[in-house]
């Protein structure tokens, strides 16, 4: 199945309201790194859209994408492909290391650290939500995250009303 047909089934899935989750075999995930190193290559960001599409809404997780998803956050600086990135790198990055019984590397420490500095809330929200995720690794983040803590007039804001009750949330878990 091509890139385009794949992305399409997928795209009729969510809009019909179903999950979903497809299994890609080795000759997809084959296409799929062609047309991410081709994306990559090409600064392609309508081609980047469609593979983390794919690559967010598959069962299938592996850690053969990981370069390209980091190189990605550096090619790709706008929030909207910023927030689908990190889609794809909790579940191609954190959740396939965790899998293999890998942590993360102070490399993806270190991006995420830079994301909640992110000017955008939606990005720093779905920052938190990967951070949240990552289990003892997370307090690696401790001290930042509680100094972000939203005021109440931000609260207001969707994104940062997020923020501020993940941050809650984390504030108990890690006993603030």
């Amino acid at each position: 199945m091509k890139i385009n047909e794949l992305y399409q089934s997928i795209i009729n899935d969510l809009k019909n309201g179903k999950r979903p989750l497809v299994k890609l075999n080795e000759q997809v995930l084959d296409d799929i790194y062609e047309s991410y190193s081709q994306c990559l290559s090409q600064s392609d960001r309508e081609l980047l859209m469609k593979v983390l599409c794919i690559l967010d809404n598959t069962q299938t997780t592996t850690r053969r994408f990981e370069e390209f998803i980091l190189k990605s956050f550096e090619t790709f600086t706008d929030s909207e492909a910023i927030i689908f990135l990190l889609g794809t790198f909790q579940k191609q990055v954190a959740e396939a290391r965790f899998k293999d019984g890998h942590r993360l590397e102070m490399s993806h420490l270190q991006l995420l650290e830079r994301l909640l500095e992110h000017d955008d809330p939606e990005v720093v929200e779905w920052t938190l939500r990967i951070i949240e995720s990552i289990g003892s690794q997370g307090l690696f983040f401790k001290k930042k995250i509680f100094a972000m803590k939203p005021n109440f007039f931000e609260r207001f804001n969707k994104h940062r009303k997020a923020i501020f009750q993940i941050i809650e949330m984390l504030e108990k878990r890690w006993g603030h």
